[in-house]
């Protein structure tokens, strides 16, 4: 029902209201109810959030409640605006790395140093600044099309919605685990076997600053892979594909400290009960060009996703089988960043080749078995997933 209430919805330019009627076998329905079916691109709580502004009429006159009931055929008019928080935005040049763009969405290679959104301390330069730059009809679209961040200092592959509708499509995605994400991380230490980490993360009692595996936190998937070995200021280290089933904040990094190792030059999460003067501790490495490695050694090399276009998520109560059947009828692009300079240089330091062919059908491999194992349904504006 949805896609045919969908079509009766009438087109509209970013700046006027979006009209559409209801359709007769919705008469007699909650107003908030009727909204979602009409104008299915935006989340409840956003419309929601409308209601209680005003900018949802009903036969011309201001709803302000959501339990009101409407007849079919009323006329429905909706004025999103421009968000408060993208009115304060400022469209900036960052020579973005652009992998991929369609109508629907835009796959950016993150560089080092870039931080994702506008923040105290981080108010301009951000990707957000320069994806405003790049394509000013963001200025509709909440948080500039941004669906999930990656650390300031953690490079590679994001997806970033062009309009409202992939934004909610590709969040869904997100939470139903059907996204693609493959990692990889020089890790301190010789670790021969694979292992999957399945411990909740939440903030650090001790330090709400940094993450913890914690009793009561929220649940966290990670996959780690040995692909490759090599010595780095005479210490072992290990070249680790890491898949996500879930995207936490410093999920890899926690998981992989909790796992009894740690990232190079991770400046948080050190290896528990190394020296203070071990190669263990440093945060800064002097590369062969003379210049400093100074972040954790992780890049986002593979990323995957049903093409939001053609795509329609599945509701929670839907067969498995359906669910699969679905998956399998989309066209998935695959995109792929190799790891950048800095991180290259620090792998022919430890006798590492991050872009040999072992690696790359690594990652391929570890990517392609990767399957939907949660179906969840969107409904919260700020549940974006926080993954590096």
């Amino acid at each position: 029902m949805t896609s045919q209430i969908h079509d009766d919805a009438e087109s509209a330019q970013p700046d006027q209201p979006l009209q559409a009627r209801v359709p007769m076998e919705l008469g007699g329905s909650r107003l908030d109810k009727v909204i979602a079916e009409l104008f299915p691109q935006y989340s409840r709580s956003r419309l929601q959030g409308w209601l209680k502004e005003e900018r949802v009429l009903v036969n011309g006159v201001a709803a302000a409640k959501g339990n009101q009931k409407v007849q079919g055929m009323d006329r429905i008019a909706l004025s999103p605006g421009v968000l408060a928080h993208m009115q304060a935005l400022i469209p900036e040049d960052m020579g973005l790395d652009i992998v991929a763009r369609t109508q629907e969405y835009t796959v950016v290679n993150k560089q080092a140093g870039l931080v994702v959104h506008p923040a105290p301390g981080h108010w301009t330069g951000t990707l957000m600044n320069g994806l405003y730059h790049l394509d000013p009809e963001l200025i509709h679209v909440p948080r500039a099309g941004i669906v999930h961040r990656l650390d300031a200092d953690t490079t590679g592959l994001m997806v970033v919605a062009r309009t409202q509708e992939t934004q909610v499509k590709l969040v869904q995605m997100l939470q139903a685990r059907i996204v693609k994400r493959v990692y990889l991380a020089m890790v301190w230490g010789r670790i021969a076997n694979s292992l999957t980490v399945n411990n909740p993360l939440g903030r650090d009692p001790r330090n709400r600053l940094r993450m913890a595996v914690v009793d009561h936190g929220k649940p966290a998937v990670t996959h780690f892979t040995p692909v490759a070995f090599g010595e780095l200021l005479e210490v072992p280290v290990t070249l680790m594909v890491c898949r996500l089933e879930t995207g936490r904040t410093h999920q890899i990094r926690v998981h992989a400290q909790h796992a009894g190792f740690a990232l190079v030059a991770d400046p948080v999460y050190k290896i528990r009960g190394a020296g203070s003067h071990s190669a263990l501790r440093l945060s800064s490495i002097e590369l062969p060009n003379g210049e400093k490695f100074e972040r954790q050694a992780l890049h986002a090399t593979h990323l995957s996703f049903p093409d939001p276009a053609h795509f329609h998520v599945q509701g929670t109560d839907e067969a498995a089988e359906d669910w699969d059947e679905s998956l399998g009828n989309h066209e998935w692009p695959e995109y792929v960043a190799k790891a950048p300079e800095d991180l290259r240089l620090l792998g022919e330091m430890a006798g590492i080749d991050f872009h040999s062919d072992e690696v790359e059908e690594a990652v391929l491999e570890e990517a392609h078995q990767h399957k939907a194992s949660v179906l969840v349904r969107f409904d919260d504006d700020d549940d974006l997933e926080e993954i590096e």
